[in-house]
């Protein structure tokens, strides 16, 4: 097949219906790309000019690993003859589940955008494909009623937002207002009452591109921290400006540059830190064990440090997982099975302690707080405080 066609959806629907495999070229005034199909599943995309590391730059930009040690692991990598994707799941940096999901949204989202165009050159060859590594397929049906839907939407999103250099910034005291339903300032109770502002109403996609805006990144940025993509994150974008919740910065800007350390040593330093002073404190035993019955010192400060570094994690893994689910988890430990944090993000080193999540009735908002379990003599003693006298001469009987 080869020629001019009418759109590139036909020409997707015909490689659908005969559930083709092979290379598929597709030329345009803009540019070159091969799609590599298997039996109607596009399995991996390469684009001739402009072309990004879809991954690195994922994982740059959400802070995961910095420019610099992605640099090196990739230099491992080819000394050892391994993928940069073996090495990263192998250092425990990533989990093999973070690799799929990236990778499979980078084929959507490099193939989505060809359905605005019209007059392409498309060829297709009957040779072997290539699988992207780590990806998942991507049924050319999805892609297709997807496109379908972005064709139809996105001439009224660029008439908002036309470029993708633009800066936005939060409008003062947003976060409050947006997240006020998911995150109680020192309130052990979630739900508003009178004369307190209730939550704005916001979609997870529009939660999770107003936590990414710092006023800094540009909306492609933006897109690949919130893992969204372009046309949500635009979509999300157009209906937090319309509410007034952000504000243009710049119409042309620079980018926020990407980050000299990646954040994941933020969320192990306290623990790095109360491993060396454990080291420490066995060596100062060993010399002398009368500096035991001095008054002991602790870092409280570190140990806040770590506590809201890693919850920060959550809210963002939460928020990450509801934009992908279309709900929130009913509890913390599916964040981990899904692959949106490690485990040692929802542990507690302090006993008797950790995290309190509670899910609304439709999964549609949350609460989160850190705080001490209480003991079965405390809980005992509630049920008996509730009960009054006859609950406290049942206990007696």
């Amino acid at each position: 097949m080869a020629g001019r066609d009418t759109s590139f959806a036909s020409v997707m629907n015909r490689m659908l219906q005969e559930r083709r495999t092979g290379i598929l070229d597709v030329s345009s005034a803009d540019g070159h790309w091969e799609l590599h199909l298997h039996k109607g599943d596009l399995i991996d995309i390469v684009i001739r000019e402009g072309g990004h590391w879809a991954l690195g730059e994922a994982l740059v930009s959400r802070g995961i690993v910095a420019a610099s040690e992605l640099a090196k692991l990739d230099g491992d990598a080819r000394k050892k003859g391994l993928t940069v994707e073996d090495v990263l799941v192998s250092s425990g940096t990533v989990s093999p589940e973070l690799i799929e999901r990236i990778q499979t949204q980078h084929l959507r989202e490099s193939a989505l955008p060809l359905f605005r165009m019209v007059g392409v050159f498309c060829q297709f060859r009957h040779e072997a494909p290539s699988f992207l590594m780590g990806a998942g397929r991507v049924p050319l049906s999805t892609l297709l009623n997807e496109g379908k839907r972005r064709i139809k939407l996105w001439p009224e999103l660029v008439k908002t937002i036309p470029t993708n250099r633009h800066v936005y910034r939060r409008s003062d005291g947003v976060i409050a207002k947006a997240f006020a339903g998911y995150r109680p300032a020192g309130s052990a109770s979630n739900s508003a009452g009178e004369g307190e502002k209730k939550p704005t109403e916001l979609s997870p996609n529009e939660r999770l591109t107003l936590f990414e805006l710092n006023g800094e990144r540009t909306v492609r940025q933006v897109a690949l921290a919130s893992g969204l993509g372009e046309f949500e994150t635009t979509s999300a974008l157009v209906s937090l400006q319309n509410g007034g919740m952000i504000r243009l910065v710049s119409k042309d800007g620079p980018g926020e540059a990407p980050p000299q350390v990646s954040r994941l040593p933020e969320l192990v330093s306290g623990l790095t830190g109360a491993l060396l002073l454990a080291v420490f404190a066995w060596i100062a035993f060993s010399w002398s064990p009368d500096i035991w019955f001095s008054p002991p010192v602790r870092s409280e400060v570190e140990s806040e440090g770590v506590r809201e570094a890693r919850e920060r994690s959550l809210h963002e893994a939460l928020l990450r997982s509801a934009a992908e689910n279309g709900y929130f988890p009913s509890r913390l430990e599916d964040l981990n099975a899904e692959g949106w944090v490690e485990e040692s993000v929802l542990q507690s080193s302090h006993k008797g302690a950790g995290w309190r999540y509670v899910p609304s009735r439709l999964r549609d908002s949350y609460t989160l707080s850190w705080g001490e379990h209480p003991s079965p003599i405390h809980r005992k003693a509630s049920l008996k405080s509730r009960g009054g006298k006859d609950a406290t001469q049942k206990e007696t009987h």
